[in-house]
């Protein structure tokens, strides 16, 4: 295995065929009806040659890409509604062994919507990272699959990548909660079960502010404090 990838000659390679395809067209094109049988036969000799060396060029890219991972590679597809599981499953998968190529940016989960060209840009890259992987992995959490995702499987599959489905593999799975969003929601059950002393609401220290930050930091798993 090499320590760098000739992409230079790779892309040379290619280059050399397409200026072939190219010579290819202007041939046929030049010649027209009055072409004769074996200037026909040398264009699709021409032609012929050109595919192979494409074909060959782009095989011999993705067999060196491919030899220089000694892991699967797996992308997960899915709604970034679902930050949770997409968190999850990208721990899970890692810690089996697998390289796993997922999104960097949860718009449904946090409400941020790319613009139209935005949005076909990241699609199209998600596309670009299935062509490197070796089987995809679907987050139909709930058994749900959005137009982006559905698009996702259908590419894979066109391009041979298997196919799986964690609902399908999964079926009592349920999304873990958000980390954050649980220690909100303990915080507030803890400030809306202390009792205020009101007449020593003015001070920080006052036995109903005690109260909440002790049951602040017990929701919190915090060590208590000692005073």
């Amino acid at each position: 295995m090499t320590d760098k990838l000739d992409l230079d000659g790779m892309r040379a390679k290619l280059d050399d065929g397409w200026s072939e395809m190219g010579d290819y067209r202007q041939l046929v094109e030049g010649q027209g009806a009055g072409c004769k049988v074996d200037d026909l036969f040398d264009a699709i000799d021409l032609r012929d040659a050109v595919i192979l060396d494409l074909t060959t060029a782009h095989r011999e890219m993705e067999a060196e890409v491919r030899a220089r991972f000694t892991a699967p590679i797996v992308c997960m597809c899915g709604s970034t509604r679902f930050k949770q599981a997409w968190i999850s499953e990208n721990a899970r998968l890692t810690g089996e062994g697998n390289i796993v190529l997922a999104v960097g940016l949860w718009g449904h989960h946090e409400r941020v919507f790319p613009d139209d060209e935005t949005k076909a840009m990241l699609d199209n890259l998600h596309k670009r990272k299935i062509d490197l992987c070796d089987w995809v992995w679907v987050l139909d959490v709930d058994g749900y699959i959005g137009d982006s995702t559905r698009s996702e499987i259908e590419y894979a599959e066109q391009i041979g990548r298997p196919v799986r489905y964690l609902s399908r593999e999964f079926s009592d799975y349920v999304e873990p909660v958000d980390p954050l969003e649980r220690e909100v929601r303990a915080v507030n059950r803890a400030i809306e079960s202390a009792e205020f002393d009101i007449a020593d609401d003015h001070d920080p220290y006052s036995s109903g502010m005690r109260r909440v930050v002790e049951l602040v930091r017990e929701a919190m798993g915090w060590p208590r404090e000692d005073r």
